[in-house]
């Protein structure tokens, strides 16, 4: 039996933690060490973990990260960070059931959402009104992405002009 939870980094226990990781280290292969680390110095207590939970077993992940954005319509953002669908559950539609959990998280939240992506993966997430950024109106202040996507947020002629910072 699969289920959808939510859980904000506070209430994660270690062994949630670790599942995290080892199943973030399936595609992203640094080391659980690393991905530990990495996981201790960026996530914070407020972020959203949405999981995707079979038989005791973490197989579909996402987290909302709370950031800050100098724009004139937001201060504070949601960083969709990470998507991930353990391996041999992959094609079965699972990403659509997490997709939709992430945006009523965001909705619930009251708050602008923003990710980076490939070139692959702007179709995907067009496809729950994710809006593609011209290169134009953003940048990443400390570091860079080839595709910017919003969601939650009314664009006029995508004319605004957004700074990111992603820690």
């Amino acid at each position: 039996m699969k289920n959808l939870i939510s859980k904000r980094s506070k209430e994660l226990s270690k062994k949630m933690i670790k599942s995290i990781c080892i199943l973030k280290n399936t595609f992203w292969k640094y080391g659980l060490e690393s991905q530990l680390k990495w996981f201790k110095k960026y996530i914070k207590p407020e972020d959203i973990h949405n999981m995707i939970i079979q038989n005791d077993r973490l197989i579909g992940y996402t987290c909302l990260r709370y950031q800050k954005a100098k724009a004139t319509s937001f201060r504070n953002y949601l960083l969709f960070d990470t998507l991930i669908i353990e391996k041999s559950f992959r094609n079965k539609k699972l990403s659509y059931a997490l997709m939709n959990l992430n945006l009523k998280k965001i909705k619930k939240e009251k708050k602008v959402s923003f990710l980076k992506c490939n070139d692959k993966l702007v179709e995907f997430y067009s496809k729950f009104k994710w809006i593609k950024l011209k290169k134009k109106n953003f940048k990443i202040v400390n570091g860079h992405c080839k595709n910017g996507m919003i969601y939650n947020l009314k664009i006029k002629n995508n004319l605004e002009f957004f700074n990111f910072w992603i820690y």
